[in-house]
């Protein structure tokens, strides 16, 4: 709880790209005119000891994270951080935690994370993960336990180099040893699911769900001659369709979980990874309607939220008054 007779102070470290692409300037606008809020922008290069005191802290830093074990400046960054919050903690509140923001950088972990939903959701919400492996070292042939072709194919790292978002829908063991797939990878079946996406966006307590298109659907066994490429940080029709031949079967259009469903899984993310700013992309497989979460992010865009950064002020000062 912060003192009433001052403004609380709101540090943001974000990092430029991520405002520029979110239009967070607004958001820092909106902050500005508040009379009990006062903003401070974080400047990464500069110990933190030395900008504070703070209340509350809003920061991504999962650039740095993906690249603290091999970029020593990376590495005194992120130290510093978790340095100064262990100092201060708990009385200045952090969103989310690095530790978290860590854990949303490894896709095996993720993976994990997953499969602990699965086993904690009642079996009436219709709630599964699409199998998965992950592959840790090259080799002749690889283990692919029981996983039907095609697959999807992914770094372990989620971010922090252009490699994280770059991915592969492999046909055939012969494909998984495409020069462009390095492990570490997380090799994960591939659902039809009537080229439909739901990104469900969290800040807090909230959730909004926005309907994108998604990649094509595929037969079991379909065959191709080489993997198919695709950035999936850009639109995918436009990436895909010179790739692949159009869906010969037209699904039905997947409606939207129900709340209750999506409510769960916010919940369960939230108390496996201890975050309270994340998206998750989730599909419905088109011949059994369950569920997907197929990915996790830590903060995201939040790209069709409508009144985004009151949503998020509102959210910070729950989080003010709570302590």
């Amino acid at each position: 709880m912060t003192d009433s007779s001052r403004k609380s102070v709101l540090a943001v470290y974000l990092p430029k790209r991520k405002i520029e692409r979110m239009g967070f300037n607004s958001f820092f606008e909106l902050v500005r005119r508040q009379p009990d809020i006062e903003l401070k922008l974080i400047d990464i290069e500069t110990p933190l000891e030395q900008q504070g005191p703070f209340d509350i802290m809003l920061h991504k830093l999962t650039d740095e994270l993906a690249l603290e074990q091999n970029d020593e400046r990376m590495r005194r960054i992120v130290a510093d951080y978790e340095a100064y919050l262990a100092r201060h903690a708990p009385s200045v509140i952090e969103l989310d935690p690095v530790s978290s923001q860590r854990s949303a950088l490894d896709r095996a972990v993720i993976g994990r994370v997953l499969a602990a939903i699965d086993a904690a959701l009642p079996p009436a919400m219709r709630v599964r993960q699409p199998r998965h492996v992950v592959i840790e070292h090259a080799a002749a042939v690889y283990d692919l336990a029981d996983l039907a072709f095609p697959v999807v194919c992914k770094t372990v790292q989620a971010c922090g180099s252009v490699r994280s978002h770059e991915m592969a829908i492999a046909f055939n063991q012969q494909q998984l040893h495409d020069a462009r797939l390095q492990p570490p990878l997380l090799v994960q079946e591939f659902y039809s699911h009537a080229e439909t996406v739901f990104k469900v966006f969290v800040v807090g307590r909230h959730l909004h769900v926005v309907r994108r298109p998604s990649l094509p659907d595929l037969p079991p066994n379909h065959q191709h001659a080489e993997a198919v490429w695709f950035d999936s940080q850009k639109p995918l029709a436009a990436q895909l369709c010179q790739q692949l031949p159009p869906s010969s079967a037209s699904a039905p259009m997947p409606l939207e979980p129900p709340v209750e469903t999506l409510q769960a899984i916010v919940a369960a993310v939230r108390q496996q990874l201890n975050m309270t700013l994340f998206g998750f992309d989730l599909i419905t497989q088109n011949d059994t309607g369950y569920h997907a979460v197929i990915d996790i992010n830590y903060f995201p865009g939040y790209s069709g939220v409508e009144n985004f950064d009151q949503i998020l002020l509102d959210y910070l000062r729950i989080r003010l008054k709570d302590g």
